[in-house]
């Protein structure tokens, strides 16, 4: 009787309770899909609402009112993964027991492997996908062997896994426009069940960056994964045939996990190997570093969902040149210190630097204007779009029980 007086309350006050399912979350895990964990998670908090997290063992937050749970993986290549997906079904059963039931559950990802729908048919569930995998299977259209060698890859098992938890959701939220038409598209998604939401930043530089002094000089910079997708062979190229053709001295700064071997060896085969400098993962008070001292951002990806670094660099005030893949020019459009080129385009990479490389050095770009991106890509308006859609999918449940 008490406990069914107790979420009478909590519904009178609104009040939610929200299972977080992710497999990134800091500082286990600071990619996109880490960083939009936290602040969704800290942000639905903020708001009084009851926030249970599964995450990796490790992860961790200062806010008072998440609940963390731990979900341990074994250890190995692929069994960490296989056992994270399994012990996240277990530890989510076991949780359920101790709230009665939730409200919502959301799904950052493809981490509900193991958890069936009779699992969630109380419950609204909701997944997030930053980027659909699909359209990089549709796009390398690798053989049946290749697949099987990078099974643990994105054109690997991953689509599968994608596909189940697009299945299974009540709902899907996307970071951006484009994934929303690739859900739509791969999948045959009823439209009215996928809302796009941009993912946000926690803005904290003044809106305008100060000139540099007159140089020849000019860093460039890269932050991402080294994984292909991330086009860091195409800008590796790109830069090569810059360093040919512009006047000024370039220099590029990679920063980001994965294994950079290949990389390096490409560089060197290219002649630019005391050019780039590879600084591999970095805590988040060095990369800021890197953000303050480069002179230019560049996002050469094959595919984004959207591209949190872009956020970031924009705080900075630095030019940006990304590609015109996925979701990237829906934020850069918006960034009048931004250029877009054509993926694969080697010519037009090289030159978009050079060109940007000048008006750098002469102090020529306009004015930022990162108060408008404000307003428009932040996570207060992230968190308080979920709410919303949180509550109209609640009601929508109940009218139907």
């Amino acid at each position: 009787m008490t406990e069914v007086k107790d979420k009478a309350m909590e519904d009178e006050q609104g009040i939610m309770k929200i299972a977080f399912l992710t497999s990134e979350y800091p500082p286990v895990h600071v990619g996109g899909a880490g960083i939009y964990a936290k602040y969704v998670t800290e942000g639905l908090a903020e708001r009084g609402h009851q926030v249970y997290v599964f995450a990796p063992k490790g992860a961790r937050t200062c806010h008072r009112n998440l609940k963390m749970i731990e979900v341990p993986a074994w250890q190995g290549p692929f069994v960490k993964s296989f056992s994270f997906w399994r012990n996240t079904a277990r530890a989510y059963k076991q949780a359920q027991k101790g709230v009665s039931s939730f409200d919502i559950v959301h799904i950052n990802g493809y981490v509900d492997v193991f958890l069936g729908r009779p699992l969630t048919q109380d419950t609204v569930r909701i997944t997030t996908v930053h980027h659909p995998v699909i359209g990089l299977l549709r796009e390398f259209k690798p053989s049946f062997i290749e697949r099987l060698q990078k099974i643990r890859s994105e054109i690997g098992i991953v689509p599968l896994l994608e596909r189940l938890s697009v299945e299974r959701a009540d709902h899907i939220v996307t970071v951006s426009e484009f994934s929303k038409s690739s859900i739509l598209k791969y999948y045959g998604v009823p439209e009215e069940k996928v809302t796009c939401i941009y993912s946000g930043h926690e803005w904290v530089h003044p809106p305008q960056r100060l000139d540099r002094k007159a140089s020849d000089t000019c860093k460039l910079l890269f932050v991402g994964r080294l994984e292909e997708r991330k086009g860091l062979s195409f800008l590796l190229r790109s830069f090569a045939k810059a360093s040919r053709l512009t006047e000024y001295k370039l220099t590029l700064e990679i920063v980001g996990a994965g294994s950079p071997g290949n990389y390096q060896k490409l560089a060197s085969r290219l002649g630019i190997e005391e050019s780039v400098k590879f600084r591999g993962y970095l805590p988040v008070h060095e990369l800021n570093n890197m953000y303050s001292t480069a002179d230019i951002f560049v996002m050469p990806s094959r595919m984004e969902g959207f591209g949190i670094v872009l956020l970031e660099a924009m705080d900075y005030g630095l030019p940006i040149i990304c590609t015109d893949r996925g979701g990237m020019p829906e934020v850069v459009s918006q960034y009048n210190r931004g250029f877009i080129v054509e993926f694969g385009n080697e010519k037009a990479l090289a030159t978009m630097i050079g060109k940007v490389a000048d008006a750098v050095c002469h102090n020529r770009l306009p004015e930022g204007n990162v108060d408008e991106l404000r307003q428009v890509f932040n996570w207060s308006n992230h968190v308080q779009s979920l709410i919303n859609l949180y509550e109209s999918l609640l009601d929508n449940k109940r009218r139907k029980t």
